[in-house]
């Protein structure tokens, strides 16, 4: 199933009343029209866009407080929206129309106020979609397991790789012959066919001196895995029903050209967080040998928490080496799968580079990294580590 279907599917499935909520409208109808792309990040955006466009509706008195909501209502077919900003103010007339108790149009403050409320429920209603499927299948999680008639399948051999080449202090691209003994042990004695076999595994390998480096973890996930490191869940977790979509405060930027605007600061990560009381010491160390990355979109919503790391250890001066790891989820987009993840690091640099008071230094940081070999951009080779002869 391609990822512009599932993100259609999850969000069919958490919410049927899309017309009362702002946010469900406008995720419902990108979704249906592929108005974006299949990225997670891009929910993200997609709040920084519309609420930009609040705000410039506002400003340009395109949307008046204190008018009939019906002001706001525009002709338009169903789901046809010629510009972003239609959308948004179809999706606001409609929010309005189905908020009890508002038959004009608020001031901007109360209107953020409402769909700052609107985006809390969102929110808690994804996260109890996600936790039923998590119990759903945490049913079967052992069939992961079992898969031994193809190295390629099975779950724990995967898992294995992708924890080997996180923790190790090594950045070597092909496996020690050791590695690939232990791989094929596991996979022709079938020891470990069970989740609890596969915990038992990665504590083992843990005590291991091989692994023994000093480890934190920045999870841009929900959910906490069962690794004996320092590591915190940014953006919240489904235990503590405490998730949190949010945007880069830095996203918000051109608004203040009009002086007499409020930033909506309210839908930054950095507020959120400290609203929900996400409060968790993750002290950063100013020497680190690497940094490395696997899993995340690089969406520009989390580039202040990168920009955060790359100062506290002076990326341009340091001897840090960043390493993006990447996996091919479908053989057919190979090429396309590689180049998103390419376009996406060196975005990423770039943007970094821009916050240098010395615009030469920033200018130049991706290829000074690429010329210390302190950035590396590198798949995860299953089938050649499994199949190494």
């Amino acid at each position: 199933m391609s990822g512009h279907k599932r993100m259609k599917r999850k969000f069919s499935c958490v919410r049927r009343d899309s017309t009362s909520s702002f946010w469900y409208y406008i995720l419902r109808s990108c979704y249906n029209k592929k108005l974006s792309s299949d990225l997670w990040s891009d929910i993200e955006k997609l709040i920084s866009v519309h609420l930009k466009n609040i705000i410039t509706l506002y400003n340009n008195e395109t949307i008046l407080s204190g008018k009939d909501i019906e002001s706001i209502y525009i002709e338009t077919l169903s789901t046809d929206y010629s510009t972003s900003e239609e959308l948004t103010q179809k999706a606001l007339h409609n929010f309005l129309w189905n908020h009890n108790g508002i038959p004009i149009v608020p001031e901007l403050d109360n209107l953020l106020l409402l769909i700052q409320k609107d985006l809390k429920i969102v929110e808690d209603e994804f996260c109890s979609y996600l936790t039923n499927q998590i119990e759903i299948q945490e049913q079967s999680k052992d069939d992961y397991f079992k898969d031994i008639t193809n190295l390629g399948n099975n779950y724990l051999l995967k898992s294995r790789i992708i924890f080997e080449l996180l923790y190790k202090s090594n950045i070597s691209s092909a496996f020690t012959c050791n590695s690939f003994v232990a791989l094929h042990d596991f996979h022709n004695e079938n020891c470990f066919n069970s989740y609890e076999g596969f915990l038992s595994y990665i504590y083992d390998l843990e005590s291991n001196n091989e692994f023994n480096v000093e480890t934190s973890i920045l999870n841009f996930n929900y959910t906490l895995p069962r690794i004996d490191k320092l590591q915190r869940n940014i953006h919240g977790t489904l235990n503590d029903k405490n998730i949190i979509f949010g945007i880069d405060y830095d996203s918000l930027i051109d608004i203040q050209k009009d002086k007499n605007v409020t930033l909506p600061v309210e839908f930054t990560k950095s507020y959120r967080i400290l609203q929900n009381g996400n409060i968790f010491q993750y002290p950063i160390p100013s020497e680190l040998t690497f940094i490395k990355f696997y899993g995340h979109g690089l969406g520009e919503a989390d580039y202040s928490y990168f920009q955060s790391i790359f100062d506290s250890i002076n990326l341009y001066s340091s001897d840090t080496v960043l390493i993006f790891y990447w996996s091919c989820y479908n053989e057919n987009i190979r090429e396309q799968i590689k180049s998103q993840q390419v376009h996406a690091v060196h975005k990423l640099i770039e943007k970094y580079g821009d916050t240098f008071n010395n615009k030469n230094h920033g200018r130049n940081l991706f290829t000074k990294l690429q010329l210390e070999n302190r950035l590396i951009i590198q798949e995860i080779l299953y089938n050649d580590i499994l199949n190494p002869y």
